[in-house]
């Protein structure tokens, strides 16, 4: 990570702080699911991806 590209490292945080919270529930709602996928401008798909990480 230290050696990644600027833009590489800033995506890498904003998706942590937006996926971090959802992972650590034991059940995500669909509509905290959606927020975070709005925040990151990503599909739900995406982010369950992000999420399975």
């Amino acid at each position: 990570m230290l050696t990644a590209p600027a833009q590489m490292r800033e995506t890498a945080v904003r998706q942590a702080a937006a996926i971090g919270p959802l992972a650590a529930k034991d059940t995500v709602r669909l509509a905290d699911a959606d927020a975070a996928a709005e925040r990151l401008r990503i599909s739900r798909l995406q982010e369950y991806v992000l999420l399975g990480r």
